[in-house]
Parts: C-alpha cells; structure tokens; sequence
C-alpha cells in the first residue's frame, strides 16, 4: 500500500506521516485493543447489574400491557453498549527553542524546509527492509524556496538518494524547480520539461523529455552510439541545467571557438 506525501509549508503533517511511516505500531494496537476488549466486556457488566433488574421492571410492565392485546409475545428490554473505536497513536512534533517550546507550524519557512531535509535525510538512512516498506512518494512544491544556497545543495542531493538508495523503484520523487542545483545532468531521461505552445486555439501544454535511445536515433549517422553512450554524461554535466531554463541555446564547436565568438 502506498503512501504520498505532498512537502509543502505544511511541515507538521508532513513529520507525522513520516512517524506514522517509521514507527512500528501493531504491537501497541494489539495491546490497546485487548485494552479497550477489557473496558467493554467489564462496561457490560455494570450495564447489567446497575440497568438489568429496572429494565426488567419495565419489561415485565410492558409485556403486560401488550398482553391484554395480544398473546404469546413479551417485550425485552436490555442496555446496549456502543463499543468504542479502537485508539490509534498520532504523533505530535513540536519545537523547544530555550523555555519555549512551540509548534512547528509558528517556525519560519526557511526552518520548516530544514527540518524537512532532515526528516528526509532520516528517511534515506533508515530504511525498513524491502519486504516490510510500502512505496513512498514525495510531491515536492519548488523545493528551492526559502532555502540558502548551501540547504538548497544539499536538499538537492538528499533527494536524489532517496530515490537511488530505494530497493525496487519504492521511492518517488517529483519537483518542479526553477533552480539548476535540482537539475541532475546524470539523470536527463528522468526530467521533463513543460512548455507553452503558442497558438491561436487554446494553450497546450507540451511535454519534452529525451532519452538515450532518442539520442541515438536522432545522431544516426553522424555520431555512433559508442560515442554518444560513453560522452553523453561528461557533455551534458557542463551547462545543461542552466540550459533548461534558457529561451534559446546556440551550439558551437569547441571551447576555443566560444570564447572567441
């Protein structure tokens, strides 16, 4: 079963599905269930020795009633006991700065994105095993705000080894992002760019992505795949991230001639 989990100033829901998530809680359930087992059978009880013998007062009174009317019939009048639902543990985090102590949700934004680069940093060094972990997946609302350069960095970098550190594909994580730090050139097929299409009619959103094998395709016969598979890494490191979010790109052959163009 699935869990998402949408990291946006809302900081406090956030941490609680990540205890909720990290925390083993069937063993207490099975306790507190026993518990609340013991609290209703013994709520029975008292129901029947306290209401027992006056509902069989009026049992008795109303069976007579409806006797002068009818026959073979007896009313039956007994307490009944709504069991309670079964109590289930949240968890609250708060923050304790000197004497006070208060909510996350009365922190700053910028203090709220570190404890989140925290709770995730957790989140990517202890895994629970494969078998036992449900598929995660983080909706991250343009995780570069209220962040300085160095948080942003590294929120980049915990993001990404939550994702390669995952057994089986079992974490996900989408951003949008205006920052080149959240681009990772080494995972090009795995970013999407959005764009306007112009027009007349009404806006279209187009969807481009490129993979290996398009490259492949679309270099067929001016560069082999030997060279495109082995170079592609080292030439998109450079400047593909600030490219992505470029009007235009223009291409030219080698360093020297950049710079003197």
């Amino acid at each position: 079963m699935g869990r998402a989990i949408e990291c946006s100033v809302r900081v406090a829901p956030f941490l609680s599905a990540l205890l909720v998530s990290r925390v083993d809680r069937s063993q207490a359930n099975e306790q507190l269930g026993e518990i609340e087992e013991n609290a209703h059978l013994a709520r029975q009880d008292v129901h029947a020795r306290v209401y027992g013998p006056v509902l069989d007062e009026v049992a008795a009174a109303l069976s007579a009633e409806v006797g002068k009317f009818t026959t073979g019939r007896e009313v039956v009048v007994t307490p009944t006991v709504q069991a309670p639902r079964l109590a289930r543990t949240a968890f609250r985090v708060s923050i304790r700065d000197g004497a006070a102590r208060t909510s996350v949700h009365r922190q700053g934004h910028g203090f709220q994105r570190a404890l989140i680069i925290a709770a995730l940093t957790y989140l990517a060094d202890r895994r629970r095993p494969a078998d036992g972990m449900r598929t995660l997946c983080l909706a991250v609302e343009e995780p570069e705000l209220f962040q300085h350069p160095p948080q942003a960095r590294t929120f980049a970098k915990v993001l990404r080894e939550l994702v390669s550190a995952s057994p089986q594909g079992r974490t996900q994580v989408m951003y949008p992002t205006h920052n080149p730090v959240f681009i990772d050139p080494k995972g090009y097929h795995q970013i999407r760019r959005f764009c306007r299409a112009a027009g007349d009619g009404h806006p279209v959103t187009e969807v481009w992505q490129a993979v290996e094998e398009d490259l492949c395709t679309a270099l067929d016969g001016m560069v082999s795949q030997k060279v495109i598979r082995s170079r592609t890494e080292g030439t998109l490191s450079g400047a593909l991230a600030d490219g992505f979010f470029a009007h235009a790109v223009v291409l030219v052959e080698g360093r020297g001639r950049d710079q003197r163009h």
